[in-house]
C-alpha cells in the first residue's frame, strides 16, 4: 500500500477555508479527496453524508474525476445532484500532484496523483 504525505496543515486552515467561502459569495463548500475519497470538507454542518464518497465508484461523478487527472487542471462538472443534501451544484475539481521523490500514488497511470481538492456551488446559491 502507498504511503500517503500528510496534508499540509498551516495554523489557520480552518480559517483560510472560512475566510474563502465567505469572500467568495456562491461558494457552498471547499473537500479535499484523498485519493478520490471525500475525507475534509467545510463547512462540515449539513456535509456530513458525503465523507467517505468514492468518486471513483460513482458513475455519476467518475468520468469527470477521469477527465480533471488526465487533464491536470481544473474541471467544470455539472449540475449534479449533491449526495448530502439532493441539491443540484456545479463542481470545480482540481487535481492534486505531488512531485516528491519516493511518492507513487493509487493510479499507475498517474503515480503523482494525490487526490482532488474540490469547490462546489450550489445552483441556487448561484441565483441568489
Amino acid at each position: 500500500s502507498p504511503s500517503l504525505p500528510p496534508l499540509p496543515s498551516p495554523p489557520h486552515t480552518s480559517h483560510n477555508e472560512e475566510s474563502l467561502v465567505r469572500t467568495y459569495k456562491g461558494i457552498t463548500n471547499l473537500q479535499l479527496a484523498k485519493y478520490g475519497v471525500v475525507s475534509v470538507i467545510h463547512p462540515l454542518p449539513g456535509n456530513e453524508k458525503a465523507i467517505g464518497h468514492d468518486l471513483f465508484f460513482d458513475m455519476n461523478r467518475r468520468e469527470g474525476a477521469l477527465a480533471s487527472i488526465q487533464a491536470g487542471k481544473v474541471i467544470f462538472v455539472g449540475p449534479i445532484t449533491l449526495i448530502q443534501n439532493g441539491s443540484r451544484a456545479i463542481i470545480a475539481r482540481n487535481p492534486i500532484f505531488i512531485k516528491t521523490h519516493g511518492f507513487i500514488g493509487p493510479r499507475p497511470e498517474h503515480p503523482s496523483w494525490w487526490g482532488f481538492a474540490t469547490m462546489l456551488v450550489e445552483i441556487d446559491d448561484l441565483l441568489r
